[in-house]
């Protein structure tokens, strides 16, 4: 009997550490599953906010504080979170917003200017047209820029939510 306890024995701690080893694969496998898809997750997050944007831009043509606050947070984001190369494109249309915001400030500086703040754009147009032409040129430009990168959107970030990535 005590040869088979010692031969129990000498087998018990193999198969104890084998399952203990099996246990922290399980573990460590459930943990880098969580992870991937916490950082899936976090992506879809960003992709969605400049689709939001995206789509208040083709819908509106002008780009609300709310809007561009969500751009603005959610490529700060994406520096953390994508390869340079779609960081980049997001640092293009944050450009073309803040281009278009920038000629909706020099509108209002005409205005101010001209002592017209509270007149329409219309009027503003008949004292200053050719300054008014060139702003409301580069603005319509920036929105069209806006809208074609609606038409890449997800081509973009496509290859962010492929398995594995």
């Amino acid at each position: 009997m005590e040869i088979c306890t010692n031969s129990l024995s000498s087998w018990l701690t193999p198969i104890i550490a084998i399952v203990a080893v099996y246990i922290a694969y399980q573990q460590y496998k459930t943990n880098s599953n969580r992870e991937l898809r916490e950082s899936k997750q976090e992506k879809l997050s960003v992709y969605k906010r400049v689709k939001l944007f995206l789509n208040s831009v083709d819908t509106t043509r002008e780009i609300s504080d709310k809007v561009y606050i969500e751009l603005d947070e959610a490529i700060a984001e994406a520096d953390f979170l994508f390869e340079e190369e779609l960081t980049d494109w997001l640092s293009d249309l944050q450009s073309y917003a803040d281009e278009f915001r920038n000629c909706e400030n020099h509108l209002v500086s005409l205005k101010v200017k001209n002592k017209m703040l509270t007149s329409s754009i219309e009027e503003l147009r008949k004292v200053e047209p050719d300054a008014c032409k060139y702003y409301e040129n580069l603005q319509e430009q920036m929105i069209d820029n806006l809208q074609n990168a609606h038409c890449v959107l997800k081509p973009k970030f496509s290859n962010y939510f492929k398995f594995g990535v």
